[in-house]
């Protein structure tokens, strides 16, 4: 957890910001500070922002009116961003077995994403038994080129599978993991989340 005013230090409208934070560089949370209050303002630094429940685009550089009620935690992902979920579990002790990293494409550029995982419970790590995976995209109008390296990979995963979701996707769009274009069969597309879901192996 991060202040703003670390991420964006010239940006005047983040110095005394003290009712937001930013999780990493690029997840904004606004959460609701007071009791019976289901609407607050926000302020979205500069760039291109999506809301975390809806996938709505919005133009940051301004405050904006949300609304919040208390099942929602207003959450925003900056464009460009690669963010990994995992399921829900009530114990870390719980193996992770549905990873997922999800892709918050910008129009055009390039953002990458390292990847860290190990046993959770011993200090193997520190014998180098852990797993360390880049990830790199590239976007274009229509194209996204995934680049997915292992950089150290003396541990193994409890996931053997892993899912890449696309937000804000086109059912037209060409995926390319590795210079290798994936075949159409390969992508889930969404209508109604306008996500593109694409299962991946370790």
């Amino acid at each position: 957890m991060r202040p703003l005013f670390l991420e964006y230090p010239s940006d005047p409208n983040t110095v005394n910001l003290t009712d937001q934070f930013l999780i990493g560089e690029n997840v904004l949370i606004a959460p609701i500070m007071k009791p019976d209050t289901y609407h607050r303002a926000v302020y979205l630094p500069k760039g291109e922002w999506v809301n975390y429940w809806t996938d709505d685009v919005i133009q940051g550089g301004r405050h904006i009116i949300i609304d919040a009620p208390l099942e929602t935690l207003p959450i925003y992902i900056k464009k460009g961003s690669i963010i990994t979920h995992g399921a829900i579990k009530h114990s870390t002790m719980v193996p992770e077995t549905r990873m997922q990293i999800h892709l918050y494409p910008d129009t055009n550029g390039e953002s990458s994403y390292t990847l860290y995982d190990d046993d959770g419970e011993t200090f193997a790590y520190q014998k180098g038994d852990f797993l360390l995976k880049k990830i790199t995209c590239r976007y274009s109008e229509n194209n996204i080129d995934v680049s997915i390296k292992n950089i150290h990979s003396n541990y193994k995963p409890s996931w053997e599978q892993w899912t890449l979701i696309i937000h804000n996707a086109k059912q037209s769009m060409k995926i390319s993991i590795n210079d290798i274009l994936l075949p159409s069969e390969k992508l889930v597309f969404n209508h109604e989340k306008h996500t593109l879901s694409i299962p991946l192996f370790e």
